[in-house]
């Protein structure tokens, strides 16, 4: 059979590899991250590819939107002008559509997966073998970023664990209490 990514490892061929298609769809493993396409994601890297003329790096499908990875530089080439690419990408797919710009800087692709919430700082932690960031967003869209139920958080830190080594991810607004070590708690806000 042969090795259909090039990658030298034998597990990476047959069942999940994806066959045909673009190029770029490339069955690739990070660690136990495996990224795998299915026929419907590969239909939807096609139609993303065809609409934009971007190579998409990756694409994750969620319950309410479909992701795409773009490669770094290409981000306002992929949106179109007043973002006409993802508009009619948004009918088509009938999903929000979220365009995420790679950075092979962990820091940098965090806010960039953060970039709709208004991110503007990135914290990084470990927490015994946890790789958590903390992501600050505007305070008014700190409530978007986390989503009903928290789903927007947590579809943001499934693609950021799956890009990099960071496996926690939080978010933070401005005026939120950060207790430091040894720090007592600030007393409440008097009432009124």
């Amino acid at each position: 059979m042969g090795d259909p990514d090039g990658s030298g490892d034998p597990s990476s061929e047959g069942e999940g590899a994806p066959t045909g298609g673009s190029p770029g769809l490339e069955r690739r493993a990070r660690k136990d991250k495996e990224k795998v396409f299915t026929e419907n994601t590969i239909a939807l890297v096609g139609m993303f590819e065809g609409a934009t003329d971007v190579r998409a790096k990756d694409c994750i499908e969620f319950a309410t939107r479909v992701v795409f990875i773009v490669p770094h530089g290409q981000l306002n080439r992929a949106l179109g002008r007043n973002a006409a690419n993802v508009k009619r990408l948004r009918e088509i797919f009938r999903k929000r559509v979220q365009l995420v710009e790679w950075f092979d800087d962990p820091a940098h692709f965090v806010m960039s997966v953060f970039r709709d919430y208004g991110a503007f700082k990135v914290e990084f932690e470990d927490r015994g073998k946890v790789h958590h960031a903390t992501v600050w967003v505007r305070a008014e869209k700190k409530a978007t970023a986390i989503g009903k139920e928290g789903h927007n958080l947590s579809d943001c830190r499934d693609i950021v664990a799956r890009h990099t080594e960071i496996t926690s991810v939080s978010v933070s607004a401005p005026g939120d209490e950060v207790k430091k070590e040894g720090e007592a708690p600030s007393p409440p806000p008097p009432s009124a």
